[in-house]
């Protein structure tokens, strides 16, 4: 099959991550695969570098029809079976495509709760008849869209994200070596968080309630693995709240696994969260995590989770299972979400569109 995936941009997100994988295990399985994205510079990208990545640039509402002309000139000269959208714009484009080339089979993919306010929940319900299928991440995302009005007479079908389960796997001699590596002692508690630095990753909860932890542990430190428009932000509000020298900017990273391993604590301040694949790669290493009740979090983790918005519940949490878990930890259905299962899904349901 020919397949074409959409995305809004291929920045360092968890979105981004999986569509990049999905191209990988798609081109490894014979599909022959290409990339189209509208916005940002790369972050991510495929593993393998015969997939082909084309920007369409789309900043302004004003290029729509210019964005459009140029998309549809990409579709005529791959002639895909599929396009497989991502995120809001990726999915109206498609859609928009749909409406000139009406044999390509559309499929749109959501991976959150929330993709802006009623003007875009409007778009999605008037060109719902553009989209062969709409999909989401979790069963809770699903229903909340679905609830706030993006689809009026299809249902959204459940593909959780994919993972490469073996790549996350707890080591102690790993673990011994990267804290050695960033300078940790053997008693340092070592709280981590990773995510795009913006809205949606309430990093105004998480820093408020590790003030509250310090108070009462001193031995914690927070890192914080990602970048995004809000780093300047936050990292003056830790300095506001006079915890800077306690808290760690770490950036864009290349080895979470090893990171993840250093961790004594993974922490999900998230508002909302589709599915939340950070949290899943902390639970393949077999790390303890304390998350907000998200979509997506209440998916995958049984206990430890907390009100959104909430830093003093949240410092409880943190502080009550610091102290009184044990460090390694056992999540069963966490192997379940490997790429092996996911792409099998998403292979049967773009070859039941083809036919």
């Amino acid at each position: 099959m020919k397949i074409m995936l959409f995305i809004t941009g291929l920045g360092m997100g968890g979105a981004e991550k999986v569509v990049c994988e999905l191209a990988d295990k798609l081109y490894e399985s014979g599909q022959e695969v290409s990339i189209v994205y509208f916005f940002g510079e790369i972050v991510r990208r495929p593993e393998n570098k015969e997939i082909n990545i084309c920007k369409v640039s789309l900043n302004h509402n004003l290029s729509i029809f210019k964005a459009l002309n140029a998309v549809i000139k990409l579709v005529d000269q791959i002639r895909p079976d599929v396009i497989h959208s991502h995120m809001f714009h990726a999915n109206m484009m498609a859609r928009f495509v749909k409406m000139l080339r009406k044999n390509i089979r559309v499929i749109c993919s959501s991976h959150s709760n929330y993709e802006g306010g009623r003007v875009r929940m409007a778009m999605y319900r008037l060109t719902e008849k553009l989209c062969d299928v709409h999909t989401n991440v979790s069963d809770n995302a699903a229903k909340a869209l679905m609830q706030a009005g993006a689809v009026k007479n299809k249902k959204m079908m459940t593909v959780y994200n994919g993972i490469e389960s073996n790549k996350y796997k707890f080591n102690q001699n790993v673990r011994a070596d990267i804290r050695k590596n960033l300078g940790f002692d053997d008693n340092l508690q070592v709280i981590l968080t990773i995510g795009r630095i913006d809205t949606p990753k309430d990093y105004p909860t998480l820093l408020k309630a590790f003030k509250i932890v310090r108070e009462e542990q001193k031995n914690t430190i927070l890192i914080i693995v990602g970048d995004g428009p809000k780093r300047n932000e936050i990292e003056n509000l830790a300095i506001h709240l006079a915890i800077e020298k306690n808290v760690k900017f770490l950036g864009i990273r290349d080895d979470i696994p090893q990171l993840l391993n250093a961790c004594d604590l993974f922490v999900s301040a998230s508002a909302w969260e589709g599915f939340g694949i950070a949290i899943l790669e902390a639970m393949l290493c077999q790390r303890r995590i304390v998350a907000t009740k998200t979509d997506g979090a209440m998916e995958l983790l049984d206990s430890n989770l907390v009100g959104v918005g909430q830093p003093e519940a949240m410092s409880k949490m943190i502080l009550n299972v610091l102290n009184h878990q044990e460090n390694i930890m056992r999540y069963p259905k966490a192997n379940s979400f490997d790429w092996k299962f996911i792409l099998e899904k998403w292979l049967n349901l773009y070859q039941g569109q083809v036919k």
